[in-house]
């Protein structure tokens, strides 16, 4: 008997242990070395500038560059100055990117924080960016998010993603792919791909309703997997150039 308790105890005292030592290391003080976390290689945040730091975040946030709101226990970030350029880390803590928040800017690309959860209505409508860097824990990419972005070449979502709202990535001109990955079920709004007349491929992995491609004139190939059980009355309307699409055996 003291024997088995013992063993319960040492038991218990691991799984405490072992439980402090997860809690430190999310939650560990970052030291950077070249602007890179020697502990979890997280990237420092701030504005890097043809691969140089330019801007610490604190220097963004104090020079006016941009600007946090807590709303409902939300951390949001918006910017009022469309005309920065470079590459953007967002620190993190950063929860949401506000409603047209980063509407029109000339950044090049931008890295999302691990806590980000949700891109606001048309967040980045019209940037310039040409790469966004999504990292797992979003959830939720809003209407018209990325909309008419002409240098977004690639739509990939982490495993994370559940909703992609209407109109999200429409009017992006040179977007040629879309990978979705094999996660949590993720649901597209209508025409979240609207007329992205370079786009060839759509890889589309935990989709259950296919829609949202229509007028993607130069949309070659579409592959499904098992769990798609339906696919939109106007899902590829106009597609001319559709031509090789899988059909599960799940689709009713």
């Amino acid at each position: 008997m003291k024997n088995k308790l013992l063993t319960t105890a040492m038991g218990i005292l691991i799984l405490f242990v072992l439980c402090l030592s997860a809690a430190a290391e999310e939650t560990h003080e970052h030291t950077f070395e070249n602007h890179m976390c020697v502990t979890c290689e997280l990237q420092e945040a701030g504005l890097y500038y043809n691969g140089e730091f330019k801007l610490t975040w604190q220097e963004l946030l104090d020079r006016g560059f941009i600007r946090v709101e807590n709303k409902k226990g939300d951390v949001i970030l918006y910017t009022d100055n469309d005309e920065l350029q470079g590459d953007m880390v967002i620190a993190e803590g950063v929860t949401k990117i506000g409603n047209s928040g980063f509407d029109k800017v000339k950044l090049s690309s931008v890295t999302f924080p691990t806590t980000l959860k949700v891109v606001g209505y048309q967040a980045f409508g019209s940037a310039q960016i040409s790469k966004v860097y999504m990292n797992e824990g979003l959830e939720e990419i809003g209407e018209s998010a990325f909309s008419r972005c002409p240098n977004i070449t690639i739509a990939t979502f982490p495993t994370s993603v559940k909703k992609v709202g209407s109109y999200a990535y429409a009017y992006c001109e040179n977007l040629v792919s879309v990978v979705v990955r094999e996660g949590e079920t993720i649901e597209f709004g209508d025409r979240a791909f609207y007329r992205c007349n370079a786009l060839k491929t759509a890889d589309l992995h935990s989709v259950k309703v296919v829609h949202g491609f229509e007028d993607c004139t130069a949309l070659e190939t579409v592959v499904l997997y098992e769990g798609v059980t339906h696919i939109g009355r106007a899902a590829f309307s106009n597609c001319g150039a559709l031509k090789t699409i899988n059909l599960p055996s799940t689709v009713i």
